[in-house]
């Protein structure tokens, strides 16, 4: 077997080392575009899909925050209406309490 150095190698050998390697690093920074521009559009559409989520979740607790206040006040207005016999229900028994002897 016999082992060359790199002195012993024709010159004719490395415009192709050196062409390839041209080629790889074209290649290389082909993907590596590729690569950022896929993750700059999925980091756009997941800050889309973000936003949109949150502007969502700022509806649905509006919505819930009408709901809460409009049960609130049917709780008042129920509250309101039935105060009166409420009041007498409660001075009845306190003032019909049988004492024992």
């Amino acid at each position: 077997m016999l082992i060359f150095s790199t002195s012993t190698r024709s010159s004719k050998h490395r415009p192709k080392t050196t062409a390839k390697a041209d080629r790889l690093r074209a290649a290389k920074a082909e993907a590596e575009a590729d690569v950022k521009a896929y993750r700059a559009s999925r980091e756009a559409s997941a800050a889309s899909a973000a936003s949109s989520a949150a502007a969502e979740g700022e509806a649905h607790a509006r919505s819930l925050a009408a709901e809460a206040a409009a049960a609130v006040d049917g709780v008042k207005k129920t509250a309101a209406a039935k105060q009166g016999s409420v009041v007498d229900a409660l001075l009845g028994h306190v003032l019909s309490v049988k004492v024992a002897k």
